[in-house]
């Protein structure tokens, strides 16, 4: 309840009265805002937003397929939507992808593990396509990132965080950890450990899909660059010139991760 609270009334509270102190001072510009906000601008949003909603679901059904998991298209569009509309809409703490985790695994009752792995394995996809695409955007603006000593620091951060996630995930795909003897002793005697294990594969079926995750990672990167795209068109009808794609498409795989984390 308290929650609930925070989230879906003191927070909009807050954002209100905010606008309105600016308003009353004349720091916030409403006729700027309705402008911005013309009808066909806010078209070319929400196609935007569509056609990124259409490719995550692909990926979702790629993740699935990787797993023996037939699934028609439009079904898991529907539990996209619903998994959007328990994050953005519904009051509470049940997030968006435990609820299609429930739908999915309605569907494969006899593959839960997998099923709910999809679910999981398509965010992992997601954070290192972010994590990929934002390096590659500092590197490409080196000069402008490793100019700022602050800045700097944070790119080399995020470059390093980027090797260690690819070579781990490359590692625990790899058949060395799951012929290894003396992994699988250290295993067993944690609680759970065939639990473990049967976790274990599932992730290394998805590590020998190759196709279905590199047609995941080619669909995130578009998905990003949707999403990329609608800040670097609002900043551009705000008249701030000076914003390059680049910059952007560093700063909003950033404000992603956080906003999962």
């Amino acid at each position: 309840m308290k929650t609930v609270f925070l989230q879906y009334i003191l927070k909009p509270a807050v954002a209100i009265g905010l606008l309105y102190f600016l308003y009353t001072k004349g720091l916030f510009d409403i006729s700027s805002l309705i402008e911005l906000m013309s009808l066909s601008r806010i078209l070319i949003v929400a196609v935007i937003m569509a056609c990124v909603f259409l490719l995550a679901t692909l990926r979702w059904q790629y993740l699935l397929k990787a797993q023996s998991c037939h699934m028609k298209y439009t079904e898991l569009l529907k539990l996209t939507l619903i998994g959007l509309l328990f994050n953005f809409a519904i009051p509470g703490s049940i997030g968006g992808d435990f609820v299609k985790s429930f739908y999915i695994i309605k569907h494969y009752p006899t593959k839960k593990t997998q099923a709910t792995m999809s679910v999981i394995f398509d965010r992992i996809v997601g954070f290192v396509t972010m994590l990929l695409l934002a390096s590659a955007c500092f590197l490409i603006k080196a000069d402008v990132f490793f100019a700022d000593p602050q800045l700097r620091v944070y790119a080399l951060i995020f470059i390093a965080l980027t090797v260690c996630v690819v070579f781990g995930l490359a590692f625990l795909f790899s058949d060395l950890i799951k012929t290894s003897k003396l992994v699988s002793r250290l295993i067993n005697k944690l609680p759970g450990s065939s639990f473990i294990f049967k976790v274990y594969d599932v992730l290394h079926m998805f590590g020998r899909a190759k196709k279905e995750i590199s047609l995941g990672i080619v669909l995130s990167f578009f998905c990003i660059f949707g999403q990329a795209s609608i800040f670097y068109l609002v900043a551009k009808w705000m008249q701030i010139s000076d914003v390059s794609i680049v910059t952007v498409l560093v700063l909003v795989p950033i404000v992603l991760i956080i906003q999962t984390v």
